[in-house]
């Protein structure tokens, strides 16, 4: 068993964040090989941040969340762990430990940079693929791990991901850059593109995110935060904790009907209605095959 510290960025305004997290760790039954801390996450008044202050393109909001992630790989130092960051609207499960035990356990530990156990798959025409692909991974057993430089489709996000603790110096100098442009994950999938970092992909993912992640987008996206709402419904419907039943599913589907008609209805193309209408019954279908 691996030991690992976790870490959670997490504002100091963000109360009900941060005792969801925190509850979901408990519940999720992490063994005494791994600590849990908080980082309070920077804000745009934030030194760090102000120290910024005119350089970049990037928003102050941004620029306070990248750096938030820089100062968790720094203070992860503090010791020789594994360090798992991730964002306070992170969820866990009882499966976590143990499968990202395994993983680690198969792969020599300098081979890899990163461990992302949860992404934002932004290719809905991989989605098709990656559900046939959880339905026999939850019937065999198997863990799928991808070297993320290779990852069909394309992909972002840095909700939660481990640091290998002899690539910690490593990930940090690289990262912390001035000016600031872009968003944290966005920089990552640019080094990991480029295999300045050695990073895998989990699948089905090891953790997933909150309903409190919706609701940042609603806040942050202005009026119509319903497509990136619909990616994260597609994070919840395949992460190793999905409990796929068919309570479950039809809340989600009416979730998501209801999510439809409100903000996208009047953008769908007909093609792309005929399409999912075709997709629902044949992906059925095809869950049953055994050839994969």
């Amino acid at each position: 068993m691996h030991r690992i510290d976790a870490y959670y960025i997490n504002l100091a305004t963000a109360h009900d964040r941060r005792a969801r997290l925190e509850q979901s760790f408990r519940d999720s039954g992490f063994s005494s090989n791994w600590t849990l801390s908080r980082f309070e996450a920077l804000t745009p008044a934030s030194q760090q941040v102000m120290e910024r202050e005119g350089t970049g393109c990037a928003t102050e909001k941004v620029k306070a969340n990248y750096l938030s992630h820089i100062e968790c790989l720094r203070l992860s130092k503090q010791t020789d762990n594994h360090a798992l960051i991730v964002e306070d609207d992170t969820i866990f499960c009882d499966k976590t430990e143990q499968l990202l035990n395994n993983v680690i356990a198969s792969l020599p530990e300098d081979s890899w940079d990163l461990i992302f156990t949860d992404i934002y798959v932004s290719d809905a025409l991989v989605m098709p693929k990656l559900l046939k692909t959880r339905d026999k991974c939850l019937k065999t057993g198997q863990i799928v791990i991808t070297n993320a430089a290779a990852w069909e489709g394309s992909w972002g996000g840095a909700a939660s991901y481990l640091v290998n603790r002899n690539a910690k110096d490593k990930i940090a100098d690289l990262l912390d850059m001035d000016p600031l442009q872009n968003a944290y994950d966005m920089v990552v999938r640019h080094f990991v593109s480029h295999q300045a970092l050695r990073a895998i992909i989990v699948y089905p993912f090891l953790t997933t995110i909150s309903a409190e992640a919706d609701k940042s987008l609603v806040r942050d996206a202005g009026a119509d935060p319903a497509e990136l709402i619909l990616y994260h419904y597609f994070r919840k419907l395949v992460w190793i904790g999905a409990e796929n039943n068919p309570e479950s599913v039809a809340q989600m589907s009416a979730e998501i009907k209801e999510l439809t008609d409100r903000w996208l209805t009047h953008r769908m193309k007909d093609e792309a209605v005929a399409l999912g209408a075709i997709l629902a019954p044949l992906m059925s279908c095809q869950m049953t095959w055994n050839d994969y």
